[in-house]
């Protein structure tokens, strides 16, 4: 009783976010040519400066726009792989890193990063000339929190989410096997069930059948909680944050199905 006092003492909000910094990102690809690439710096909602890249596609004139959302560790140069497997789907990508994660300013909080989602899709309807719903929202793990989140206010064509968790209470259940109130633990419910329950797009929940970070099950919670259109995929073989890498083929017939359904 006297650990789960203590424990109940403390935040546990800062375990969704594990950055890395740097001063100059890489950008450098196998697969996407130099001069599609652009690096972009812009602004939160509260004027925290914030960095993000252009990935664009060799064919503009066929390529869907879509906004990707990086998980809860590293920044875009360690999130490359995942850009190259939404590029070879001839997408024009957006990608950014939140405060306090690559170039970003700041450090990193739950409110913090679901605005600077927003300003990101905000820069791309400005820049592309285009509303919310023509575009798309792939989101990994906690960039699957920021794109359901931002979806609220500027819903998109199509939402994609991999691996996402339901919510703090039951990533800690089901981590741990306590069940413990979330209150206790976590300052902010990180919660995604409802979230989703509000949002009327076409939903595709993507989870790794082999995810020991966050629980398969999470997705069955999601969709359950999620409107129709939606559908739940599990990827066979797949770890966390793993599909594209894991099942290539499933992943891009999946993924590349839904955009080019619903953009």
């Amino acid at each position: 009783m006297i650990l789960l006092i203590s424990l109940g003492c403390m935040s546990l909000d800062s375990f969704f976010f594990n950055p890395s910094t740097t001063s100059q990102y890489g950008l450098s690809s196998e697969t996407i040519p130099l001069d599609q690439i652009e690096e972009v710096a812009f602004e939160s909602e509260d004027g925290t400066q914030l960095f993000g890249a252009w990935f664009r596609s060799e064919r503009p004139n066929q390529a869907k726009t879509i906004l990707y959302f990086h998980g809860n560790s590293g920044d875009i140069d360690s999130n490359m792989d995942q850009v190259e497997a939404l590029y070879a789907l001839n997408m024009d990508i957006f990608t950014m890193d939140y405060r306090g994660y690559g170039k970003s300013e700041g450090q990193a909080s739950h409110d913090g990063v679901i605005a600077d989602g927003r300003a990101a899709v905000e820069l791309v309807m400005e820049q592309e000339g285009m509303a919310s719903e023509e575009l798309g929202y792939v989101g990994l793990s906690l960039g699957g929190f920021v794109a359901t989140h931002v979806s609220l206010d500027l819903p998109p064509g199509a939402l994609i989410t991999h691996d996402m968790f339901a919510d703090a209470e039951s990533f800690y259940d089901l981590n741990t096997g306590l069940n413990i109130p979330s209150g206790w633990m976590f300052e902010d419910p990180f919660d995604n069930l409802a979230t989703v329950a509000e949002l009327e797009v076409p939903y595709l929940i993507t989870h790794g059948s082999e995810d020991t970070y966050i629980m398969p099950e999470h997705g069955k919670r999601v969709f359950d909680a999620a409107n129709e259109p939606k559908e739940l995929y599990y990827v066979p073989g797949a770890a966390h944050g793993g599909s594209h890498l894991d099942a290539p083929d499933e992943y891009a017939e999946e993924v590349g199905g839904w955009l080019s359904e619903y953009l």
